[in-house]
């Protein structure tokens, strides 16, 4: 079994609709790790796959809104970092031989972006948030 994602306290970067975002980006990538059958699962993977590609492009809008309104000094670097994950995403998409390895490879790509993105990039962010 794929261990499930989970919020904590210590994700918190002190701004409330970032921190909402990131919660609800933990349960997207919940929903696309508990796929465990792709193949059988499909409309639940193409549901997740949708509602993950908008909700991120959404998200990485507010984030760069709330940098540029706090005049987040590494804005230019992280908003490359959000162009790598979308390139990566779909690449991954596209990329995939089948639904089982895509399966995979996104719940990879969410184990590891998700939790480490949010420590190691939007963690910066935390000592200038707000609200």
């Amino acid at each position: 079994m794929t261990e499930r994602l989970v919020w904590d306290n210590a994700l918190r970067i002190g701004h409330a609709a970032i921190d909402a975002d990131h919660k609800k980006l933990i349960e997207i990538a919940n929903a696309v790790i508990s796929i465990r059958n792709p193949s059988k699962e499909l409309d639940a993977l193409k549901t997740a796959i949708h509602e993950l590609t908008e909700y991120i492009k959404s998200h990485f809008e507010r984030e760069e809104g709330h940098q540029a309104d706090m005049g987040f000094p590494f804005m230019e670097a992280h908003k490359a970092s959000h162009q790598e994950i979308i390139a990566e995403m779909n690449g991954i998409i596209r990329t995939s031989r089948d639904l089982v390895e895509l399966g995979e490879n996104l719940t990879k790509l969410m184990k590891t972006w998700v939790i480490d993105h949010i420590v190691k990039e939007d963690m910066k962010m935390k000592p200038m948030s707000y609200g």
